[in-house]
């Protein structure tokens, strides 16, 4: 599929690639590198997503290339004209949010993910579920087309690999290593890019943090520990639902907890919930009861549910997944 993939892209001429809504370090960091390959082969190629890059991920080299929906006509006319449609990073089409109505005009759709669960949408699906991250796809790709990679798509792709393995914590096989060596010696700066996207809190964030660490509740008989986190709490400290990115991976450190999630209180009737877990427990099977997706160690999905509902919600789901 990848040479079939490969072929498309030398034929035509014009590309429209998009992701997922609350796009992530692997959507952003793809999206960017599939666009400067596409540029490379002068093809003319937009990034149009629901949501704008998020702060943490605007250090990434031509990050300014992604426009959202609600972009200028402009621009959303001139991808009326264009040839082929790429989604990246997405497990079914409704993942895109708004962009699908652009999407619904493209006569060749191309899939490329590494989700199990993906629904095998487009007119070519590039499902590699080995794959740690459809960066390391993208990587793949660029072999295929003969790209050189220069410093800019190397951090593009480090960072994509990066983000998505949990910082390389969730089982990766040989051949992710070998790309990242690659990418090392072709100018990724393995230090610079964890700083911007590891050491980047703000202040109001950590007081956030300490809001919804005073809500950390566990069931220790089913190894789970959470907390939630309300719009008081976002108003209180002048924070935002972007400045939780990373909360998950401070859970991750309770040693008593082999599943961990966050509520978070999106409006009176609207909760997201972020799942991570540890070792072979796939938190992905839970996102997917409610209509979301994601890994096997990192899942999230929403609940049309007040945040007190949904937490009663989640942890009955997760104990008759469990089996207790």
């Amino acid at each position: 599929m990848i040479k079939r993939i490969a072929t498309v892209l030398k034929r035509y001429q014009s590309f429209l690639i998009t992701s997922h809504i609350n796009p992530d370090g692997d959507s952003i960091g793809s999206q960017i590198a599939l666009a400067l390959i596409l540029k490379k082969m002068k093809k003319k190629v937009a990034i149009i997503n629901e949501n704008p890059v998020p702060r943490i991920y605007q250090f990434l080299p031509h990050s300014n290339m992604i426009a959202t929906s609600s972009a200028s006509g402009g621009l959303l006319a001139m991808t009326q004209n264009f040839q082929v449609a790429i989604v990246l990073d997405c497990g079914n089409l409704e993942r895109v949010g708004k962009v699908i109505s652009l999407i619904s005009k493209f006569k060749i759709l191309i899939n490329i993910d590494h989700h199990s669960d993906n629904t095998k949408f487009g007119n070519l699906n590039w499902v590699d579920k080995k794959a740690s991250s459809v960066a390391e796809q993208i990587f793949s790709l660029s072999r295929i087309l003969k790209i050189s990679l220069n410093k800019e798509l190397a951090t593009l792709l480090y960072t994509g690999i990066a983000t998505d393995t949990g910082s390389f914590q969730y089982h990766l096989l040989p051949t992710t290593h070998k790309i990242i060596a690659t990418l090392i010696s072709r100018g990724a700066v393995p230090e610079e890019i964890a700083e911007n996207v590891y050491h980047n809190l703000s202040f109001n964030s950590l007081k956030l943090f300490g809001l919804a660490l005073a809500t950390l509740k566990e069931s220790r008989a089913h190894q789970v520990c959470w907390m939630k986190i309300t719009k008081e709490m976002y108003q209180k400290t002048k924070s935002s639902v972007e400045d939780t990115d990373s909360f998950s991976d401070f859970l991750q450190q309770i040693k008593e907890a082999k599943i961990l999630f966050i509520l978070k209180e999106i409006s009176k009737n609207k909760t997201k919930v972020s799942f991570r877990s540890i070792g072979k427990i796939d938190v992905q099977k839970i996102a997917k009861k409610f209509g979301g997706g994601g890994h096997r160690n990192a899942a999230g999905a929403s609940l049309n549910e007040g945040i007190e509902k949904a937490e009663k919600i989640i942890l009955k789901a997760i104990k008759i997944w469990m089996g207790c």
